[in-house]
């Protein structure tokens, strides 16, 4: 039975049905273009709708925030990596049996999924498995020229990787390492800028220095940068080393966000089903709310931790920031909710709806900045840990997009003297 037809039945007293009400997860909007204070406003906007309903209780990010504290790089890591993790133990299964035609298309979808998880991953471990097991059932499949690039990518982002002789035959334990010291002498050099001095540079997830910075020795080929300046600014690009040449990168430092959307409906699916069950895994809610554009449409959808599914998702068209269409269709989403927080049996979706991951800025700030940099103290009544950041832990990282305006804090910096960066 809906939650909302029960209460009204029960007409429960105030305190108690306070105490019963299912708590639904705010995180904000996945809309691109809007600032970092419109998502605000918005996520505020939907939260204080919910709770108006007098049937759920919103949890707005704020909210979340000690909930999540120190859990974030965990999030970030299942969110981003997990997915891809999961097509590489299916395409190892199937390798493992001799079944390359069929280990070859998974294979593919992992290492999409593993290379756009580097926006918000630093660790190569991974996508350097993922491709180096295409390349070896690509080779078993007698496709040597298409097991050539995939071994060839796996050099780029780990040049001193070699293939485990223990697992794989000797005949393709040669040719990979062939490769991998053909490539190493078509190494080329890699200078670094960015728009703040001592801004710190990781590349494929190895510190490499500050910039500016010179590097001689980057394998041709797909490679990762992840820039943090000094002051908790990020940056993060995917580049396309020549061989045996220069390659030079300028970056522009700013808002955090978590990566870009994948160019495939299912990929994207995949993208934004792996962060909402990392969040309602650790968020302590019973719903977790999805709220996002695509084209002209505005996407509704919950997800429940308790049955790790989502619900159909809900679809109206929007104008201008779409909180308010959202408001508007909340009742109708929420109106398929049990009251054991679950869906009814013609509200049910495997996936979540293939929203942009990156352009929730909101929510990066949340599970990207910490509050730990020096310089920076941000009103904590408002936004308790989103000042600057450290990069997140054990393969995770930030990436960037561009700063808005909110808080305003004084920093010095060397090119312009004080400036004033607002923050939301």
């Amino acid at each position: 039975m809906p939650r909302f037809v029960l209460l009204g039945i029960l007409a429960l007293p105030g305190a108690s049905l306070a105490a019963s009400l299912p708590t639904v997860a705010v995180v904000g909007l996945h809309q691109e273009g809007l600032t970092p204070d419109q998502q605000r406003h918005a996520t505020d906007d939907i939260a204080a709708a919910i709770d108006d309903t007098g049937f759920f209780r919103a949890r707005t990010l704020d909210m979340l925030e000690p909930v999540l504290q120190g859990r974030q790089e965990i999030v970030l890591e299942e969110a981003f990596l997990g997915p891809g993790r999961a097509l590489l133990d299916d395409g190892r299964l199937l390798y493992n049996q001799a079944q390359p035609d069929e280990a070859i298309p998974v294979l593919e979808d992992a290492v999409e999924t593993l290379r756009l998880a580097m926006a918000t991953a630093t660790s190569t471990r991974d996508l350097w498995e993922a491709w180096f097991l295409l390349g070896a059932a690509r080779s078993d499949a007698g496709k040597a020229a298409e097991a050539r690039e995939a071994f060839e990518a796996a050099v780029a982002v780990n040049p001193v990787r070699t293939a485990d002789a223990a697992r794989f035959p000797p005949s393709l334990v040669e040719r990979y390492e062939a490769i991998r010291k053909e490539r190493e002498q078509l190494a080329s050099v890699l200078t670094v800028e960015a728009d703040e001095r001592d801004t710190s540079i990781w590349l494929n997830g190895s510190p490499r220095g500050t910039v500016p910075l010179e590097v001689d020795d980057v394998v041709p080929g797909e490679n990762y940068i992840h820039a943090r300046s000094p002051h908790g600014f990020f940056a993060y690009e995917a580049i396309t080393v020549p061989e045996a040449g220069r390659k030079a990168v300028s970056l522009r430092l700013g808002e955090p966000t978590l990566g870009l959307p994948a160019d495939s409906r299912a990929a994207r699916q995949r993208q934004v089903s792996g962060l909402y069950r990392a969040l309602g895994h650790y968020a302590g809610v019973d719903l977790v709310l999805l709220a996002g554009t695509i084209d002209d449409q505005l996407v509704l959808q919950l997800y429940s931790p308790r049955t790790n599914g989502f619900s159909e998702p809900l679809s109206i068209p929007y104008g201008g920031v779409a909180s308010d269409e959202a408001v508007e269709a909340l009742s109708e989403l929420l109106a398929g909710v049990r009251d054991d927080a679950t869906f009814e049996e013609d509200n049910r979706a495997a996936l979540a709806a293939p929203l942009d991951v990156g352009a929730n800025h909101f929510l990066a700030r949340m599970l990207i900045l910490t509050s730990e940099t020096p310089g920076l103290e941000p009103d904590k009544k408002k936004f308790p840990v989103w000042a600057t950041a450290v990069l997140v832990g054990v393969g995770v990282a930030a990436v960037a997009g561009a700063t808005a305006g909110g808080i305003s804090y004084a920093l010095t910096d060397p090119h312009q003297g004080q400036i004033v960066i607002d923050l939301p």
